[in-house]
């Protein structure tokens, strides 16, 4: 079903923000709105995502993130340390 909707500037600009913060086209976010309000069953953004729109997905999600925050030592990502924290080994 297709229709045409006429939108204020400002909602219309709204919209457009956020499907490419969710690296979706217009029509794809709009349609996954609509189906929230409506209560059906949304089909997951992995199943109908092309490899394009799920690297601009991940390239937002990945500038999402604080680059200021300080990386992780090796010692914090080794196995020790994942799974012994406190003392970085298993006795």
């Amino acid at each position: 079903m297709s229709i045409l909707v006429q939108l204020k500037p400002e909602i219309e600009a709204r919209i457009r923000t956020e499907a490419e913060a969710q690296g979706l086209s217009i029509e794809k976010y709009v349609a996954s709105v609509l189906e929230g309000v409506t209560g059906r069953p949304q089909t997951p953004f992995y199943a109908t995502a092309s490899p394009q729109e799920w690297a601009r997905a991940f390239r937002a999600w990945a500038q999402s993130h604080d680059r200021a925050l300080p990386l992780l030592s090796d010692e914090a990502v080794s196995r020790e340390g994942i799974y012994c924290p406190s003392t970085g080994s298993r006795a």
